[in-house]
């Protein structure tokens, strides 16, 4: 069909357009952060550049919803502006076709952004928590500064290195404060890192000495060791706050799981490509205009839904990390209010025209 060919036409270019300007302008503020980041220590300033392609690609999938929402309304709106809509409509194209028109390119997206969310952007956020997680691990005695103390960690154990080089550190003194009050002072002649499979980190000291003064039972130890290991983080899936590492799981491990946040993650992840295809539906009628209003007359009332839809689907993924809502529950209720909000704008716009006449 011509009149299609020509829709799809102007959706794609529109598309092309928009997502480029979004993610140039997404791609500046993540490489400002991993600058910083990186000048904070956090990592090596050489590792910027895996982390921001790692970083990019995975934004890449959250910046095409509001993208295709964009698109379908500046493609209409210059229709409407032009008034080729007004012909496209003598010529039979009525709300329900355009909707059928606007719904492919858009289903084809989404079924992407699925295959995307589902399984390429764990496995980059994967790859990036492994980069940040092996450089801190390298820092703990690499960075201790030799002839002086230092706490590689808060809340770690003070350290003090003679000598330091690449396999850690030479003639080592360290203190270590005990949460039940009780001091320990280790001495050693070296020492490396150690990493356990579960993600537990520790410092294997070699041939020293322990040093425990013990308050609540007010002894005093000395305990000779060649290998003695001092755990110095704990797991990073429980230290991790801000849901890094469940950002990073499989969904097949998150379809099994019976954790709340993991359950929450995976309706996050299912909610990206179907909120994609709602957006995309709702640009059709939100694109509606007069020649005289302009191409962008009611783009603002579109970014303004996107932000509330968006903010709905945020509210509802930490209601049910928190236990407040039932998983079941979801994030179908948001999904079910944009819904609601495209029949009632399809209505109008079929009802406005009769009135009209």
């Amino acid at each position: 069909m011509i009149i299609q060919r020509y829709l799809l036409r102007e959706i794609v270019l529109s598309f092309l357009g928009v997502s480029t300007v979004l993610l140039l302008i997404f791609m500046s503020v993540t490489f400002i952060r991993l600058l910083g980041d990186a000048a904070d220590g956090e990592f090596p300033v050489d590792m910027v550049l895996q982390l921001f392609l790692l970083k990019s690609g995975a934004q890449v999938v959250f910046i095409l919803p509001f993208a295709l929402l964009l698109t379908v309304m500046l493609a209409l709106g210059r229709l409407y502006r032009d008034s080729e809509m007004a012909a496209l409509s003598a010529c039979g194209i009525g709300p329900g076709q355009l909707l059928l028109m606007v719904a492919r390119p858009a289903l084809i997206v989404a079924l992407l952004l699925a295959l995307a969310t589902l399984w390429w952007v764990p496995q980059m956020e994967a790859k990036a928590v492994q980069l940040i997680a092996t450089a801190a691990a390298e820092r703990e005695l690499q960075g201790v500064a030799a002839g002086r103390f230092t706490q590689p960690l808060p809340g770690g154990p003070l350290l003090y290195v003679e000598q330091s080089d690449e396999a850690g550190g030479r003639g080592l003194f360290g203190y270590i404060k005990q949460p039940n009050g009780d001091t320990h002072i280790i001495t050693a002649e070296r020492a490396s890192r150690s990493e356990q499979p579960n993600g537990d980190q520790f410092i294997i000291f070699e041939r020293g000495h322990r040093y425990e003064d013990i308050s609540i039972s007010g002894r005093f130890r000395i305990i000779e060791f060649e290998r003695h290991a001092v755990r110095i983080q704990q797991r990073r899936d429980e230290m991790d706050a801000g849901g890094r590492v469940r950002a990073a799981l499989p969904t097949s491990v998150l379809l099994a799981s019976h954790d709340r946040r993991e359950q929450a993650e995976l309706q996050w992840r299912l909610a990206v490509p179907i909120g994609a295809l709602l957006l995309a539906l709702l640009a059709v009628p939100l694109a509606e205009s007069s020649p005289r209003q302009g191409r962008y007359g009611r783009l603002l009332l579109g970014v303004l839904i996107y932000i509330l839809y968006t903010n709905l689907l945020t509210v509802g993924k930490s209601q049910i990390a928190r236990g407040a809502w039932p998983p079941q529950v979801g994030l179908w209720w948001v999904h079910g209010l944009a819904l609601l909000l495209l029949g009632w704008l399809l209505w109008r716009q079929r009802r406005l025209p009769r009135e009209a006449a």
